[in-house]
C-alpha cells in the first residue's frame, strides 16, 4: 500500500501523459516500487534457474549421445547388442550419468569398482564392456554379449 506521501507525489509524465511516476522516495524505501524491484528481481532468477535446467538438459543429451556412440564403437557396431545395452543403461540407475552412484556401485555401467568413481565416460565403457565379456561371454561375431547381461537383468535385476 502508498502511503500518503507517495499519493501526494504522484505527478505525470511530460513526454508519456500516460505514465505516471512515483516519486524516488517512494521507489528506493520498499513500497510498490519496492515490491516491484523484488518481483522483478525473483522473475530474473527464475528466468536464470530455467536457463540453467535447459543448459544441463542440452549437455545431459549432448553427453548421452556421446557415451551412446563410444558403447556403439566398442561393440563394433553391432546393433543387437547395442540395442539390449541400451535397455540395460538406461533400466540402471545411473540413467547415462557418469557420476551416477547407487550405493557402491558407480558410474555408467553401475559396477562395484571404486575406480569407476572417477573415471572418465571413455574409461568407464571400456570398463563395461571388458566385464561384459568377462561375465557373460561373446556372441557369435566376437562381441560382448550386452544381451546376454539384458536377458540376466530382466530375470535378477541386476547384471
Amino acid at each position: 500500500m502508498l502511503s500518503f506521501q507517495c499519493l501526494r507525489g504522484l505527478r505525470r509524465n511530460s513526454v508519456r501523459p500516460s505514465v505516471t511516476l512515483l516519486p524516488t522516495h517512494c521507489i528506493n524505501n520498499g513500497g510498490v516500487g519496492g515490491a516491484i524491484r523484488n518481483l522483478v528481481t525473483q522473475v530474473s532468477l527464475y528466468v536464470i534457474l530455467i536457463n540453467l535446467i535447459n543448459i544441463n538438459t542440452v549437455n545431459a543429451l549432448e553427453n548421452k549421445r556421446t557415451y551412446q556412440m563410444e558403447y556403439l564403437k566398442q561393440l563394433d557396431q553391432s546393433p543387437d547388442q547395442y540395442s539390449c545395452l541400451t535397455s540395460l543403461i538406461t533400466m540402471e540407475n545411473s540413467k547415462w550419468d557418469i557420476r551416477a552412484k547407487n550405493g557402491s556401485h558407480h558410474g555408467l555401467p553401475q559396477g562395484r569398482s571404486k575406480f569407476l568413481a572417477t573415471a572418465d565416460h571413455k574409461a568407464q565403457i571400456t570398463w563395461h564392456i571388458k566385464y561384459l565379456k568377462h561375465r557373460y561371454g561373446t556372441d557369435r561375431f566376437g562381441v560382448a554379449n550386452a544381451c546376454g547381461a539384458w536377458a540376466h537383468w530382466l530375470m535378477k535385476g541386476w547384471h
